[in-house]
C-alpha cells in the first residue's frame, strides 16, 4: 500500500513539474526542481521494489532534471552562457549585419 501511494504521488508530482516547464512561465525553471523531487520518489520506489528498468529510467530523469536545474537556475543566475540567454547576442549580431530573422533562411521559389 505504501509503495502504491508513493508511486502515484511521484507520478502526479513529476507531471506537474513537466507542465510547469512546458508552460514557459518566467519561473518555469523551478519545474525541474519539482520533477527532480518527485522523480527521486519514483526512483526510490523502483529500487525498493526491484523494478530495475524503471530505476534506470528514473535515474535518467534525475540526470536530465539536474541538467535543467543547472541551465535554467544556476547558470542563468551566475551569468554563464546558455542557449536561453545567448539568444540576445544572436539578435545583436543580426542587427549589426542588417539581416532580419527571415533573411537568415534561404528561400526558394
Amino acid at each position: 500500500m505504501w509503495w502504491t501511494i508513493a508511486e502515484w504521488t511521484g507520478a502526479v508530482g513529476a507531471l506537474a513539474g513537466t507542465f510547469i516547464v512546458a508552460a514557459r512561465v518566467p519561473w518555469g525553471g523551478w519545474g525541474f526542481v519539482v520533477m527532480a523531487a518527485f522523480s527521486a520518489v519514483l526512483l526510490i520506489a523502483a529500487v525498493a521494489l526491484e523494478r530495475w528498468p524503471y530505476a534506470l529510467l528514473f535515474l535518467g530523469y534525475e540526470l536530465a532534471n539536474g541538467l535543467g536545474i543547472y541551465r535554467w537556475l544556476v547558470a542563468s543566475e551566475t551569468g554563464l552562457k546558455t542557449a536561453s540567454n545567448a539568444a540576445p547576442e544572436a539578435s545583436k549580431s543580426r542587427a549589426m549585419t542588417g539581416l532580419k530573422p527571415s533573411d537568415s533562411r534561404t528561400q526558394t521559389k
